[in-house]
C-alpha cells in the first residue's frame, strides 16, 4: 500500500482530473491524503466521487491558504505518523498519472533501497518532480519540505538534501505522467507577486546551496530489472 498526498488550494477542475486519474490508474492499494487549503470548494462536490470509487480518502481542510510546502508537509505528517505504508507520493494537483505508473516505481525502489526518491517521466522531461515517490526510510532521515520556500526551489532543495543524506534520487523511465504546468495553486496564493516571490526563493536557495538551480535532465533514469 502507498500513501498519495495531493495538496491543493480550493477545489477546481484540475484537482478533479487529478483525482480521476489516480482512482482510475493506480493499481495497488493506496490511501489518498487530500490537503485542501483556502476552503474554496467551488461547485465541485467530492462526495459522489469518493463513494463511487470506494477509496480510503483522508480529507484535510484548512481555512488558511497554505503554500505548497506547508500543505504537503501536513500530508507527510499524516503519512509518516498515522499510516504504516512504506511509500509516500507527493502528487501536484495539476499532474495526471497514467495507467501502470506506480508499479515499476515500487519495483525499482525495492531493487534499489539507496535511491529513496524515484520520479516518473513526463511531457516535460525524464524526471518529473511534480510526482515523487519517497520511501519512509529516506524521509525519516531527510525530513520534510523546507517551508521557507514558497513557490520555487522546493524540489531543488529537497533533492540536494537527499543527496547530502547519501540517497540517490532516480527517474523511472517506464513510468509516465502528464503535467500541463498551469500553476493554479501558485496563482491563487500569490497573484501578480509570483515573480517577486520566485526571486526571494531563488536567493534563499543560492544562499543555502551555492547553486542557481538543478539540471533535472541530468538525473539518472532506469527501468526496473
Amino acid at each position: 500500500m502507498v500513501t498519495i498526498i495531493i495538496p491543493a488550494v480550493g477545489i477546481h477542475e484540475e484537482v478533479k482530473r487529478c483525482l480521476d486519474a489516480v482512482f482510475k490508474y493506480t493499481n495497488v492499494p493506496f490511501v489518498c491524503v487530500l490537503v485542501i487549503s483556502g476552503m474554496d470548494m467551488g461547485d465541485f462536490d467530492l462526495v459522489p466521487m469518493l463513494y463511487a470509487n470506494g477509496v480510503h480518502m483522508i480529507l484535510i481542510l484548512s481555512p488558511e491558504r497554505l503554500d505548497c510546502a506547508e500543505a504537503t508537509n501536513i500530508g507527510f505528517r499524516y503519512w509518516m505518523w498515522r499510516t504504516g505504508t512504506r511509500f509516500g507520493v507527493y502528487l501536484a494537483s495539476d499532474t495526471y498519472v497514467t495507467d501502470g505508473w506506480i508499479e515499476p516505481i515500487i519495483k525499482l525502489h525495492e531493487q534499489n533501497p539507496d535511491y529513496g526518491w524515484i520520479s516518473p517521466a513526463s511531457n516535460n522531461g525524464p524526471f518529473h518532480t511534480g510526482c515523487a515517490v519517497y520511501t519512509r526510510e529516506a524521509v525519516a532521515v531527510v525530513g520534510f519540505f523546507d517551508e521557507r520556500f514558497k513557490i520555487a526551489f522546493i524540489d531543488d532543495d529537497y533533492y540536494w538534501r537527499f543527496r547530502r543524506a547519501g540517497f540517490k534520487p532516480h527517474g523511472c523511465s517506464v513510468s509516465y505522467v502528464e503535467h500541463p504546468e498551469s500553476q493554479v495553486t501558485v496563482r491563487k496564493v500569490y497573484g501578480d507577486k509570483v515573480q517577486e516571490q520566485f526571486r526571494k526563493d531563488q536567493k534563499l536557495f543560492m544562499a543555502k546551496w551555492g547553486r542557481v538551480g538543478t539540471n533535472w535532465n541530468e538525473i539518472p533514469t532506469e527501468a526496473p530489472r
